[in-house]
């Protein structure tokens, strides 16, 4: 039975201590759970705490905590760079996205976008973007969620990845395959060396709007040491390419 809640600001200092969950009163009922029921909670960060139902009201649970777990964080991270599409696509898209091992998402701005978001609504968007991300969280069973972030200018996404280890840009014009050239160019091996132990390897892929980069970013993007590729020998929406290059992604380096 599913027994993993999201809650906010979990922490050590909790065991033995009784906490009130409010918001989480509704999913507890409609799963038919009772008083002595245990739950997992997570927060996003890695932190898991374990706790029993002490109380069910009309208004409020109550939840005592048995016990605190903090998971070690994956060597390797994978930032994806998506642009932003229509509003029930996005949605779709991201929860795929949050379900992967990726590490964060940044809506990408770029010259060819078709939809940008504005200030006014700007803020409910990536809120709701955030909650997506938590439930993809609990459902696929992750200890961590997908970091969503602010969207982001092309350039500034840029200079945000100068120091990252792999940085790879979607090309429709490029003769690279993604598969191919992480099957032929990197090893595994060098991922579980001593040299990535005590710090992250960071990899980039930007994912361009339905009609591409322009070649001014992707010249752009190769002076800055990004790695042109294309996905496959088809082309691909930006929904369907975001969600099969974060598979592709994951299933190599996770």
């Amino acid at each position: 039975m599913h027994n993993r809640f999201y809650v906010n600001d979990l922490s050590n200092k909790l065991i033995g201590k009784e906490i009130d969950l409010p918001l989480i009163l509704n999913h507890v009922k409609a799963l038919r759970l009772n008083n002595g029921s245990e739950i997992k909670l997570y927060d996003g960060s890695g932190i898991l705490c374990t706790g029993i139902i002490s109380s069910i009201s009309k208004k409020n649970i109550k939840v005592k905590i048995l016990s605190f777990e903090k998971f070690t964080e994956k060597p390797v991270r994978i930032h994806l760079f998506l642009p932003i599409i229509a509003s029930n696509l996005m949605d779709i898209m991201l929860s795929k996205i949050c379900e992967l091992d990726i590490y964060s998402v940044y809506p990408l701005i770029t010259s060819r976008s078709i939809r940008h978001l504005d200030s006014s609504d700007s803020k409910s968007k990536i809120d709701r973007w955030k909650k997506i991300s938590a439930s993809s969280m609990i459902l696929s069973g992750r200890n961590k969620m997908t970091k969503i972030l602010q969207p982001i200018d092309f350039k500034e996404a840029l200079s945000l990845c100068v120091k990252f280890d792999i940085k790879f840009i979607g090309a429709l014009s490029s003769n690279k395959l993604l598969k191919d050239y992480l099957l032929n160019h990197l090893s595994l091996n060098n991922l579980n060396s001593n040299e990535f132990q005590n710090n992250y390897f960071n990899i980039a892929l930007f994912i361009g709007p339905e009609g591409d980069f322009s070649d001014e970013e992707l010249k752009l993007a190769e002076e800055q040491s990004f790695i042109p590729i294309k996905l496959a020998d088809y082309v691909m929406s930006s929904f369907s390419a975001a969600i099969f290059s974060a598979s592709v992604l994951v299933c190599f380096f996770m």
